[in-house]
């Protein structure tokens, strides 16, 4: 009865969270399933109780060690009674105030280990997005992670932004910008983005096969508000104040066109550069020109 007691206790003390170290070094997080926790319980409770039964009856020794060689006698009946029985450690009372000692050091130790962890105290003063990047422990969440931390799309300044490339199960691919993740609550569940690009992987071959081009439609958009503004006499406005309005209205009007993806079905993800593409196509073509098509000879 007592140890249930004790158990239930120490259940409500640790929680159902385990954190510890991955091998990169970094701090992950996981909830533990009842059998893990129960195990866990059983075996950190099995050690503490074990180490503070070692170190009550190191006290008790050097107390009897002073008492006996040292000549150390104190007035006895001024002495409480528990630290009477602490020194008799051939009497059955010594049981008492041993395992009392040593469950209470054995809460201590968790308490500490729970409340005064640096590490723990470093995770509750980071907001969500910093905590995520310390707990997770997948590669793909990391990236989703780094995307959400980089630059967002400018229309005006694409220089640099590195938009990420997302493959799905189906073979279907988006190429944009990543503008919300529920992965800084630990928990990935689905991926919004902002496409600037999407197309297909090809069966036989993987090659990327673009198909929409929304970014043609973007810059559409964005000389129609120039030309809006300037249409209303607001060519006026100064530089600053221009750019930032601008900013404001392709970010409102480019989140109209977010795509929801489900994380489940993406195949692959990595960072792509634009540029580059381009240049690849550049380079593929001059050499389709020059050498003709492979499959023509």
């Amino acid at each position: 009865m007592a140890l249930t007691s004790m158990l239930i206790l120490w259940v409500t003390a640790l929680g159902y969270t385990h954190f510890h170290s991955s091998k990169f070094g970094q701090l992950k997080f996981r909830k533990l399933s009842a059998s893990s926790l129960t195990a866990n319980v059983v075996a950190f409770g099995a050690l503490h109780i074990v180490i503070g039964l070692f170190l009550t009856w190191l006290v008790s020794s050097i107390f009897g060690f002073a008492i006996n060689v040292l000549g150390f006698a104190p007035d006895l009946l001024s002495l409480p009674e528990w630290l009477l029985n602490l020194n008799a450690l051939g009497s059955p009372l010594t049981i008492s105030p041993l395992i009392v000692l040593a469950t209470g050091f054995s809460f201590f130790s968790a308490f500490k280990h729970k409340w005064f962890s640096p590490r723990l105290r470093r995770l509750e003063n980071m907001t969500p997005a910093e905590r995520a990047k310390e707990l997770v422990d997948n590669e793909l969440d990391r990236l989703l992670l780094e995307a959400l931390d980089g630059e967002d799309y400018d229309i005006q300044n694409e220089s640099n932004f590195l938009p990420l490339r997302v493959v799905l199960d189906t073979r279907k691919v988006y190429i944009g910008n990543v503008v919300k993740s529920d992965v800084i609550h630990q928990t990935t569940k689905n991926v919004v983005i902002v496409p600037l690009f999407s197309g297909y992987q090809d069966e036989q071959t993987l090659e990327l096969v673009l198909t929409d081009m929304y970014r043609d439609h973007y810059n559409k958009l964005f000389k129609y508000e120039i030309e809006r503004l300037l249409k209303n006499g607001l060519e006026t406005l100064k530089q600053n104040d221009l750019v930032e309005h601008l900013s404001k209205k392709m970010k409102t009007e480019l989140t109209k066109y977010a795509v929801t993806l489900p994380a489940s079905s993406i195949k692959s993800a990595s960072f792509f550069s634009v540029s580059d593409y381009e240049e690849f196509l550049k380079a593929r073509k001059q050499k389709l020109e020059k050498y003709g098509s492979p499959t023509s000879k």
